[in-house]
């Protein structure tokens, strides 16, 4: 199965905008005077096919009660960097 025809189920939004940005940074409009590079039309078409195709995906995401209610409810929005390293030593066992 060839690897392009499988949609993977998530993709990184900036390991995109990174190819975009070196398709577009790194090959010239023109290939001489008057002729257009079609071969980075060409890329560039390719690079914003795959993100729609992302985008047309449908996904089923069950939501995170916990979560969710923490996002809906700003409840951590009011602590501190040292609020928050306190939690991760709390929830995470660090290794010795």
């Amino acid at each position: 199965m060839c690897i392009k025809n499988v949609l993977i189920s998530c993709s990184f939004a900036g390991v995109s905008l990174t190819d975009l940005t070196f398709i577009e940074q790194g090959n010239k409009d023109y290939v001489s005077p008057g002729i257009v590079n079609f071969d980075k039309c060409r890329k560039t078409a390719e690079s914003i096919r795959e993100i729609q195709r992302y985008q047309q995906a449908s996904y089923s995401i069950a939501p995170i009660a916990h979560i969710h209610s923490l996002l809906l409810n700003g409840d951590v929005v009011d602590c501190t960097d040292n609020d928050f390293y306190e939690m991760s030593i709390n929830l995470e066992a660090r290794k010795k």
